[in-house]
């Protein structure tokens, strides 16, 4: 067998071989985590189908249903196909996905700004798993949506109204007591 700097062909492809499968197992490790915290959020939020948290793009509506915001903004990956101009539907979406963190992180009562920390280079993708293991793990309650305002208007009744529901609760009344 041919000798390359003292290496021999079949060791440099082992440590090739090797180092794909690291990277599909941590690859994977990765996707169960991401998958499996984002399922969680959803049943906390009770969003439903959280098993969307499973599969590729309909995460990401899953997130948007989170939120409590429009889904359209996934359409801007399609965007970033297109040659010169894909950048910008990319930083597009960025700030569409981080406004969806905020609302779910405030959903979850935790500050919204925690999903901006996510920008940071390396540190900001150690961080967004730290963050959805936290939203996922941590027993806070889920804020409540908010009601919509609605006026209560005092109906009085009128006398003959009054007089009927008395008379069905002495109805009642006798029944019960044979």
């Amino acid at each position: 067998m041919a000798v390359m700097d003292g290496f021999s062909l079949g060791a440099i492809l082992a440590l090739g071989f090797a180092f794909v499968m690291f990277l599909l197992v941590l690859f994977a490790a990765i996707y169960i985590y991401s998958a499996l915290t984002l399922m969680l959020v959803a049943k906390k939020t009770k969003t439903e189908p959280a098993w969307f948290a499973w599969v590729p793009i309909l995460n990401i509506l899953l997130l948007a249903k989170m939120a409590r915001m429009h889904w359209w903004p996934i359409l801007l990956l399609i965007g970033t196909f297109i040659p010169k101009i894909g950048t910008l539907f990319g930083v597009a979406y960025l700030v569409f996905v981080i406004v969806w963190m905020w609302k779910v992180c405030e959903r979850l009562s935790k500050p919204g700004w925690w999903p901006i920390l996510v920008l940071i280079p390396i540190v900001g993708w150690i961080w967004m798993f730290i963050l959805w293991g936290i939203l996922a793990w941590d027993d806070t309650a889920v804020e409540a949506a908010p009601a919509k305002a609605v006026k209560e208007e005092k109906v009085t009744e009128t006398k003959p109204v009054a007089k009927a529901k008395n008379s069905v609760k002495k109805k009642a009344a006798k029944k019960k007591k044979r």
